[in-house]
């Protein structure tokens, strides 16, 4: 007996839900008539379908202002949220529908009720650009400068969204703070909203160029040139926008691009007299990032407006160890050509012959050897380039050694030497026993031996 009790319990439940959730999706396609009839034969006005709108809700997103009317009339709640936290005058003022939206308010709607997403109506018709709406909501009090409680992103800096210059400046007339109370300017969401029209209208109504983010401490530039927009890059560096601004990081735009491997953006900034010097956090500047990830268009542009091509990070590597370390073979090039210092060392000693050739990279190591760099030249270990390269199986890079004389007996702190270390591995060992140095001439010696012809 109980069991059937329990299962008749369930099927009424069920029907009641089904019920409500019927009597809202049949209603919105009725008339106000049909509606009332509907409401007369027991149907509960706050009932709900399964998003948990209620008639009133659907009524109101879809101009049905008779029966918004009829709804109001009949004490319908106009404070109800559905489960995605929206009211009927939330989605009135979102999509428009101005006498639905003067009919909730004169029912109790509050204007700045905000829903459990932290957004007000203001904050909703702001950004779907319903100025009519906008001007009804402040001209009863709703606040201009109010920031979603929920993500701290004031009401202007949403409306952008819209891209009408004409509702952001209707909330600046209703006192709005151009450069906000909230998380991040109006001119940030502007940036990242990717509207330059919008930026340009906030710059000229006196927005701050150089506003930052919160998190990162990023400014519209930095975001602009993440975006690599170049347009809006402009507007803001033509409205005094600071290029040397740094983030959280140290980073500067000009950093910021060189990591983005943006080489437009990158000469952008160089021709408005950006300093490329500039150093982050870790001591790296935009000339060291471009050995790092061997960028060759970008090292010759940042050459070409005085980047220091021997500036040392706070780890004491130069762009030419970097390049070294990283296998850089066209950005090495450059900076040999451009006489980069081949005798900086890091903190272990390393130079940048060391480091080419413990990480294998053959064409630099020839490259510096051309350029005269002492091939048994160790570091602090006095571990040599030979011994480094023997000790990491780098076949080419040993042969290139053994030609430019490097010695296979040369012994680090440890006594250990290149044959030494050899002795499991046939080939290299046979290498080093049969090494017979060549004369390579380096790129110091031609030059030397052109003057001395030309004389």
């Amino acid at each position: 007996m109980q069991r059937i009790c329990f299962v008749i319990a369930i099927a009424i439940s069920a029907t009641f839900m089904y019920a409500q959730n019927n009597f809202v999706e049949d209603a919105r396609y009725k008339s106000a008539a049909e509606v009332q009839k509907m409401l007369k034969n027991g149907a509960d006005i706050n009932s709900r379908n399964k998003n948990g709108y209620t008639l009133l809700i659907t009524a109101a997103e879809s101009d049905q202002r008779d029966i918004v009317q009829l709804l109001i009339e009949k004490k319908a709640d106009v404070h109800a949220e559905a489960s995605s936290g929206e009211t009927a005058l939330n989605r009135a003022a979102y999509n428009g529908f101005l006498d639905s939206v003067k009919m909730l308010v004169a029912a109790g709607a509050k204007v700045d009720e905000p829903n459990k997403h932290g957004q007000t109506p203001l904050e909703l018709c702001c950004m779907s650009g319903q100025e009519h709406i906008a001007k009804f909501l402040l001209a009863n009090g709703a606040d201009a400068n109010r920031v979603n409680e929920k993500n701290s992103e004031s009401i202007l800096s949403k409306a952008v969204i819209c891209g009408k210059e004409s509702v952001l400046q209707l909330l600046l007339d209703h006192k709005a703070q151009i450069d906000g109370k909230g998380r991040n300017s109006a001119l940030i969401a502007a940036t990242m909203a990717r509207k330059p029209k919008i930026v340009t209208f906030l710059l000229k109504k006196g927005a701050n160029p150089n506003a930052i983010t919160a998190k990162e401490q990023e400014s519209a530039l930095h975001l602009a040139v993440a975006l690599t927009n170049s347009n809006i890059i402009s507007i803001l560096l033509d409205h005094k926008a600071d290029a040397n601004l740094q983030n959280a990081r140290g980073h500067t735009p000009l950093i910021a691009a060189v990591n983005n491997n943006a080489p437009q953006i990158v000469d952008l900034l160089l021709k408005r007299k950006v300093d490329p010097n500039v150093k982050n956090k870790f001591g790296d500047t935009a000339m060291i990032y471009a050995a790092y990830y061997n960028l060759p268009v970008i090292a010759k542009s940042l050459i070409a407006q005085s980047a220091d091509i021997n500036i040392v990070s706070n780890s004491q590597k130069s762009p030419l160890l970097l390049a070294a370390q990283r296998g850089a073979n066209e950005v090495a090039a450059i900076l040999l050509e451009n006489k980069a210092n081949t005798e900086h060392v890091d903190k272990e000693q390393n130079n940048a012959l060391v480091l080419a050739s413990l990480y294998g990279h053959n064409k630099i190591v020839k490259m510096l050897l051309e350029h005269g760099m002492q091939v048994d030249k160790g570091n602090v270990y006095q571990n040599t380039p030979l011994l480094l390269a023997v000790y990491k199986g780098h076949i080419p890079v040993i042969k290139t050694l053994l030609e430019y004389g490097a010695n296979p007996n040369s012994a680090n702190k440890d006594g250990i030497t290149p044959i030494k270390l050899a002795q499991k591995n046939p080939q290299i060992l046979a290498l080093l026993q049969e090494a017979k140095p060549k004369k390579v001439q380096t790129t110091n010696e031609k030059i030397q031996e052109k003057k001395d012809s030309d004389k």
